[in-house]
């Protein structure tokens, strides 16, 4: 049957006004689409997602355009920490039939997995960065070099055989984007420079690195990606015992948070706080900060960070002795699989050998003081490894060889200013320095013993260089077991008199080159350098003798003598990491005392 002319015309014109239409919202979803790009190396901006999920609540899309709209969605919910949700909508994707592998949303969600998987250390995530990659490559740049970044970092078979290999490709992405102005990707590599140190146990390193990323894209950088660099920055300073820097990172990331503050950060900044807390022990600092810390912790997702809170949860619980409250912590440890404790570090178990110490169960003690010493030996062994691939300031001047020309321009105008500044102000800088001297070689003695004190000790300690072939370095921290006996017996007040023949015996026996101070009231430090092993030992031993035959004077009517016990920790480096290698010395010393 025919329809009258005018009818078909106007049928024509409704289903070309629908094409229309269709075509139109097409348009403005690939509009929408430009608008929330954004490198996987970044965050997209949060003022796009409640258009997006209004938008991804529309029946009206087609299989692409709801899979691109995800993959920009999982991209907010990364960058928010809801890893869980993400993860599981980019499997839906990358499953499904229809999902189209050439293109960009199927390369950066097969990224997105990797990272999912990488939060959790999972080495999962290598196959899905090596897949990203192979589906980048030469296509998507952003999504090309952070799988290759993931790829160097974290996964062994990947094409780099060794870590000088690995350093010589994080060395070529440097070098690609030294001249450019896109300080974004600048700043993505050397973060990732700094997982590289962190992973071997370079603190110092890896801080610096984490470091100078933050500072390249914290103003270009968007949402908690203004933050996610400085949190690892902090977590490094804390490894390598940098606590007063750490704390003004924490500060600072607190001011930056008042702009970003969404659940994730709001729980970083509060994880640091109580990481600070715990590490210089302000246990009423940590108990203040632990319900802000859980509250925060609700808003997200993660068995890691459930954990982490546990841990500091308990660390009040052996402070004011609550056995309880620390018998649940260890009771709920205990049956958490081990392979799954991603937080099993040196940290952790010389915690839970201080808690199981106190709860006495000796037995148990031991058994995480031998994990902890494994976890010391692991330390130990990636210094050795890196150590053996370059000098650090061969790996200094590789990594930083391409960076000097990006700022080049700006050092020159700074060196002008300087100038001017240094014909002005030389003459106070002079006397500066010199009252500092002062200053400083007042402080750096310890007022009873006229040795060096703890702190200026520490740092002699850390200057030390690697010795010679086939020599060692050499620690030991010598305990007096009945200082407070001996001070009853003279009398308290004279306590700097026992003090002072201490020191005395001690100065006599060591040599000029020794490092040798007080460490704590009842402890003095001593450092060999550049020794032979047996040497070492033997010297310790001679000087522990020396020691326990230091008598006091006859005229306080009875001949006393000095009771001790040593630790000793010897090494063929620099003392890498010296705050966990003494930590372990008094751990070993409270052992031996039963303190």
């Amino acid at each position: 049957m025919n329809l009258p002319y005018s009818k078909n015309i106007t049928i024509a014109s409704f289903l070309i006004l629908l094409l229309q239409v269709d075509a139109h919202a097409g348009s403005d979803i690939d509009d929408f689409l430009s608008e929330l790009k954004t490198v996987t190396y970044d965050c997209p901006n949060p003022v796009h997602l409640p258009k997006l999920d209004e938008i991804l609540d529309s029946n009206d899309l087609s299989t692409t355009e709801r899979f691109r709209l995800l993959v920009n969605k999982t991209h907010f919910q990364n960058c928010n920490g809801q890893f869980d949700q993400a993860q599981a909508t980019l499997k839906d994707i990358i499953n499904h039939p229809q999902a189209d592998e050439s293109s960009e949303y199927f390369a950066s969600a097969t990224y997105q997995l990797g990272f999912t998987y990488d939060v959790q250390e999972n080495n999962e995530r290598c196959v899905h960065y090596a897949k990203a990659y192979s589906l980048s490559r030469d296509k998507f740049e952003d999504i090309e070099m952070s799988s290759a970044l993931g790829l160097i970092t974290n996964c062994k078979d990947s094409g780099y055989s060794n870590d000088s290999e690995r350093i010589a490709a994080y060395f070529a992405l440097i070098e690609q984007y030294a001249s450019s102005e896109n300080k974004r990707a600048l700043a993505h590599i050397h973060n990732s420079v700094g997982l590289f140190f962190g992973k071997r146990e370079q603190h110092v390193l890896a801080a610096e690195q984490y470091l100078k990323a933050h500072e390249m894209g914290k103003d270009v950088y968007t949402g908690s990606n203004r933050l996610s660099i400085l949190i690892s920055a902090i977590t490094s300073l804390f490894g390598s015992g940098q606590f007063e820097r750490a704390y003004q990172a924490i500060e600072e990331f607190g001011e930056i948070n008042q702009d970003v503050g969404t659940p994730l950060t709001n729980f970083w900044y509060h994880y640091v706080k109580a990481g600070y807390y715990y590490r210089v022990n302000d246990i009423d600092s940590l108990e203040t900060t632990l319900p802000l810390l859980k509250s925060s912790l609700d808003k997200i997702n993660g068995k890691f960070y459930q954990s982490l809170y546990n841990w500091y949860s308990a660390v009040p619980c052996l402070e004011r002795k609550n056995l309880v409250c620390l018998q649940n912590f260890v009771d709920a440890e205990s049956k958490i699989d081990q392979a799954s404790k991603q937080y099993d570090t040196y940290d952790y178990y010389k915690f839970l050998v201080r808690a199981y110490f106190a709860l006495g169960d000796l037995d148990a003690a031991s058994e995480a003081y031998e994990k902890s010493l494994k976890k010391l030996d692991q330390i130990k062994q990636n210094h050795d490894g890196f150590s053996k691939i370059m000098s650090v300031a061969n790996l200094y001047g590789k990594i930083y060889v391409l960076e000097n020309e990006i700022v080049a321009a700006e050092r020159r105008k700074a060196r002008l200013l300087i100038g001017a500044v240094i014909v002005v102000f030389l003459g106070v800088i002079a006397l500066a320095i010199i009252l500092r001297k002062r200053h400083i070689a007042r402080m750096s003695l310890d007022p009873s013993t006229q040795l060096l004190n703890s702190k200026t000790a520490v740092t002699e300690i850390l200057k030390v260089m690697p010795p010679s072939k086939g020599k060692i370095n050499a620690l030991a921290i010598f305990d007096l077991g009945n200082f407070r006996e001996v001070n009853r017996q003279i009398g308290s007040t004279k306590g700097d008199y026992v003090l002072q023949k201490i020191a005395s015996t001690l100065s006599k026996v060591t040599r000029s080159n020794d490092i040798l101070g007080r460490f704590a009231p009842e402890q003095f430090i001593l450092c060999l350098t550049d020794i032979e092993e047996d040497s070492a030992k033997s010297f310790f031993e001679r000087v522990q003798q020396a020691l326990e035959a230091t008598f006091i004077d006859a005229q306080h009517g009875v001949d006393i003598s000095i009771r001790s016990s040593m630790s000793i920790y010897i090494t063929g480096e620099k003392f890498n990491d010296l705050n966990r290698i003494l930590d372990d010395m008094l751990l070993s010393l409270s052992i031996k005392s039963g303190k």
